[in-house]
């Protein structure tokens, strides 16, 4: 009976079987599944606000940073009013205003004025809420809103409109005066040094208008044959340093200054004519201060070298 015993028990603990049936160890694992999924469930509860916590910031355009180019427009001109005329709010004007409203102003103030426009809502300042009497940069008479349409607020978002008919300007006034429902009232004399101000009565034409990259790519090409030119000069003038002590004392753009020099001829005439040209334009101009500590010897020879160097 004692060695059936003691075979059973090897039986228990023989190692061998464990493969065969892994289900004998659940017991003595199942502790251990609990104890993990508990500790697991405590540090998510412990740790659900910074796990939820979103780590990227939100973007928020600020409008004051955006570079905005200038729209390509076509030469206009702005024809004369009588400002004393369109200063009354007829019904024809504020009809006309709320057309032009929501065809050029909606998008970022809203179609009530309120500043919720679509096109508005990324912008920091936000667009001007009409039926707030707050803050208002330059006021809300009909003086004060003209000058904003006709030079924008800087630092913001609304642009210029000085390219728009005076007329229509007046109407989108009289409608937004309209949302408003109350706003300060221009007095006469108010309106006649508005007109004075910005010439109403006379009108004028307002030129051409490119981007500045569009510009600046016609000038540089425009320009391009000097650059090169000035490019070949300014390496001659390096070249030349060892040679002519002055080239080191006065000048720290040898390319610079040769384009700076190709542009008139009135230096060439004599030693003032040279001081008083590379004056104007310094340190810019590609010399430095030590030029003016040149000695009259060594002005007549860099004088004489760039003038033999750049023709």
């Amino acid at each position: 009976m004692e060695e059936l015993n003691n075979k059973k028990i090897e039986e228990e603990i023989n190692f061998k079987n464990v493969l065969q049936t892994p289900i004998r160890w659940f017991g003595v694992i199942y502790p251990y599944f609990i104890f993990l999924i508990v500790t697991g469930g405590l540090y998510y509860v412990s740790n659900l606000n910074s796990i939820n916590e979103n780590k990227i910031k939100p973007l928020i355009i600020d409008s004051t940073r955006l570079k905005s180019e200038l729209p390509v427009r076509m030469a206009v001109r702005i024809e004369g009013v009588n400002v004393k005329e369109i200063a009354e709010p007829t019904a024809e004007l504020i009809t006309k205003g709320r057309e032009l409203y929501l065809a050029s102003c909606a998008s970022c103030h809203g179609n009530e004025g309120r500043g919720d426009g679509v096109a508005g809502s990324g912008l920091v300042p936000p667009p001007r809420n009409f039926l707030n009497k707050d803050g208002w940069t330059n006021g809300m008479t009909l003086a004060d809103i003209f000058k904003t349409l006709e030079e924008g607020i800087s630092g913001t978002g609304m642009a210029a409109y000085e390219y728009m008919p005076v007329a229509d300007r007046f109407a989108i006034i009289h409608f937004i005066h309209s949302l408003m429902g109350d706003y300060p009232e221009n007095t006469v004399e108010e309106l006649e040094q508005l007109n004075m101000k910005y010439k109403l009565a006379e009108g004028r034409i307002l030129p051409n208008q490119i981007p500045v990259e569009k510009a600046v790519k016609i000038i540089t090409e425009e320009n391009l044959p000097n650059l090169n030119k000035a490019i070949a000069h300014g390496k001659v003038i390096s070249i030349n340093q060892n040679k002519i002590e002055s080239i080191t004392k006065a000048i720290t753009n040898e390319d610079v200054a040769a384009y700076y020099l190709s542009k008139s001829d009135l230096w060439r005439r004599s030693n003032n004519d040279f001081k008083e040209y590379v004056s104007i334009g310094l340190p810019a101009n590609g010399f430095k201060a030590g030029f003016y500590l040149l000695s009259e010897d060594e002005i007549t020879q860099l004088r004489t070298f760039l003038a033999d160097v750049i023709k």
